[in-house]
């Protein structure tokens, strides 16, 4: 559930065979149409994702890297949100993040090391 929180644009919870409720993640997160949504989603993942949904990419500047690595790569500001990177990973399937504050270079982000900071934001992986 919580890698479909993070990378997907929406997402369905079907209770029996029935859908309960079909939205974004956020949409999910903040207003469960169901107490069989509230007991699927839990507090506590509510409340972790709904703080995480409103970093930018700036975030993650632990984890660029100051040279052009190999791949398609695509430029974001680091003042956009987690969501734009996501989707520009996922949907969009660039493997690197030209990432600059306003006309600067500050580093590029690489999908995998994406994953792995997000993955060790819940305490899987070690940075």
């Amino acid at each position: 559930m919580d890698e479909a929180l993070k990378i997907a644009d929406r997402i369905v919870i079907l209770k029996e065979g029935e859908v309960e409720q079909y939205g974004t993640p956020d949409d999910i997160l903040q207003n469960p149409k169901t107490d069989f949504v509230k007991s699927f989603i839990g507090k506590d993942r509510m409340s972790r994702f709904l703080k995480t949904s409103h970093k930018t990419v700036k975030f993650y500047q632990d984890w660029l890297i100051p040279n052009q690595p190999d791949g398609n790569q695509y430029e974001i500001d680091a003042s956009e949100t987690l969501q734009s990177l996501t989707e520009l990973f996922v949907e969009k399937q660039y493997d690197v993040a030209k990432v600059t504050d306003g006309n600067k270079v500050i580093g590029y982000l690489t999908k995998d090391a994406f994953i792995k900071a997000l993955a060790s934001e819940r305490g899987d992986l070690d940075e």
